[in-house]
């Protein structure tokens, strides 16, 4: 007896032959879950600079992973040689955004469940998490730390001051460079809510070339 064989003879039961109709309801079901995903992440998504290709990316790979799976659970030699393909793939794409790696993972356990037949689970689960995932996202921001830079004149120093301990919560000095009578600071500030009128009025002191505020996470305002 072959190793093919002895493999077969062990592994029998857990491989299955699809049907037309099976593989056509269960891309079906993928493709739900996938167009579920796309939704809630255009509608979850509060970031300045909107990605259609990641968009499109997240339906793709529900879709391919079901197919993948499919064809995994229907053929020995195509399941090891799956797994021999893919332990030598390396993604080395940046995900930019914490929540955009929550729906990456989302879609690829979307098509697994779906390619393994489990269409139940598979729709109420991407419904469920999907829920919450949009209900977390529309919770409130809280109001976090600033970074404020400002480069002036030292005759400038103590009138600035007094504007960050009016403007803001608290302020904290994190750098302060001296180069030619020129100073540059920089302070790690939290604010009165979101209002952050008090730059406007350290840039419009005499004495001050520059004042920018950005926020720790580069979401700049």
């Amino acid at each position: 007896m072959t190793i093919s064989e002895i493999l077969k003879a062990a592994f029998v039961s857990e491989f299955v032959d699809l049907t037309l109709m099976q593989a056509v309801v269960i891309f079906l079901a993928a493709m739900t879950c996938g167009g579920i995903i796309c939704l809630v992440y255009r509608l979850n998504y509060r970031g300045a600079l909107f990605s259609r290709s990641f968009c499109a990316s997240l339906f793709a790979m529900t879709l391919i992973t079901t197919l993948l799976i499919m064809a995994v659970r229907s053929n020995i030699y195509l399941s090891l040689g799956t797994l021999g393909a893919l332990s030598i793939v390396r993604f080395r794409t940046a995900v930019k955004e914490p929540m955009d790696m929550a729906f990456m993972f989302l879609s690829i356990s979307a098509g697994i469940i779906c390619g393994a037949n489990l269409l139940g689970i598979a729709i109420a689960g991407v419904a469920c998490v999907c829920l919450i995932l949009f209900g977390v996202g529309r919770l409130p921001r809280m109001v976090g730390t600033y970074i404020v830079m400002v480069t002036a004149d030292s005759s400038a120093e103590q009138r600035i001051l007094d504007l960050l301990r009016q403007g803001t919560r608290s302020a904290s000095l994190k750098s302060k460079t001296v180069s030619n009578g020129v100073i540059e600071y920089a302070w790690e500030v939290s604010l009165k809510g979101r209002d952050d009128s008090f730059i406007g009025q350290i840039g419009a002191t005499d004495g001050v070339n520059s004042a920018v505020i950005t926020k720790s996470n580069t979401e700049y305002i």
